[in-house]
């Protein structure tokens, strides 16, 4: 699985979209109507940009890394999910849960999207809220005119059955 954080900076005047990537791979078994409950970690260790000079800025002075290395979202519900799945098709729905993020924890809403393939599922789920949301501070350089003040939070999946997995 993947995990994206992405925000608007302005470097120089000019506006980047940064993406910061970070893979976490989870194991375990859950069906649709069982996700409530479900926890979800991202190692924000692991956080990549493209530079390392950014991503050691982000990691030592944004997210704290030493201190805070996961971020973690509960799920206690959930809109839209058809239950049963079908077996092919696109679906859409929004899983509620709470974010931990800095050790502040806050629900946030996530709209997902997803591809069925017989009995693979496999889409992206996004969240959008501010820096300040879970205590951390704008980032703040010299070389940067301004940072956005928002964080969209993606995260990539692609379930299949345990069976097929091992195939």
């Amino acid at each position: 699985m993947l995990g994206k954080f992405r925000t608007l900076i302005a470097v120089l005047g000019v506006g980047l979209s940064i993406m910061l990537s970070a893979c976490s791979a989870a194991t375990g078994e859950a069906k649709p109507a069982e996700v409530i409950g479900t926890p979800n970690a991202i190692d924000l260790t692991t956080l990549r940009s493209g530079s390392n000079r950014r991503d050691g800025f982000i990691r030592r002075n944004t997210l704290e890394t030493d201190r805070f290395p996961a971020v973690d979202f509960v799920i206690t519900q959930q809109h839209g999910l058809p239950v049963p799945l079908p077996t092919a098709g696109q679906v859409a729905f929004q899983l509620i849960g709470d974010l931990t993020i800095h050790r502040v924890t806050r629900p946030t809403t996530w709209n997902v999207t997803a591809q069925v393939s017989g009995h693979e599922l496999k889409g992206s789920a996004s969240t959008t809220f501010k820096f300040g949301d879970f205590g951390m501070e704008v980032p703040r350089a010299f070389v940067v005119l301004s940072v956005e003040d928002k964080i969209r939070l993606e995260h990539d999946f692609h379930f299949v059955p345990s069976e097929a997995a091992s195939q």
